[in-house]
């Protein structure tokens, strides 16, 4: 009982003391736009590059998943079993961790595979080619 009121004791006193360090300072200012040249050129092309990256990833996951699923099916001799989920095999048997793993890797090298791609044309159309 007594750890349990020195937990809530400690909770309260953290919440409530972020409070006193705010009270009485200026208001904040505007945070003021970035300028067209604060960045670098390579550092735009890494964060465009890591956007298409993990914009891309959730699709060519699902896409990795199923042609991985698929092609179980296929070789199985379309077993009932082994159906993939989208077309109706909610009870099939699970992907062993082998097949997990290259799922995983198929979709990161996709995904690189299309920002490398979008970085080239990108470059390409930047230097007028």
């Amino acid at each position: 009982m007594k750890k349990r009121r020195i937990t809530v004791f400690l909770y309260v006193f953290l919440c409530f003391s972020s409070l006193s360090l705010s009270y009485g300072q200026e208001e904040p200012q505007d945070p003021e736009p970035y300028q067209e040249n604060e960045f670098p050129a390579w550092a735009w092309d890494i964060r465009r590059w890591e956007i298409v990256f993990l914009g891309t990833f959730p699709f060519t996951m699902f896409y990795s998943t199923l042609t991985f699923q698929v092609n179980r099916y296929i070789q199985s001799g379309f077993e009932e079993e082994l159906v993939p989920a989208p077309f109706g095999g909610l009870r099939s048997i699970p992907l062993e961790a082998k097949e997990k793993r290259g799922i995983i890797i198929s979709a990161l090298s996709m995904s690189a595979a299309i920002a490398f791609t979008d970085l080239i044309i990108t470059k390409i159309q930047d230097s007028g080619g």
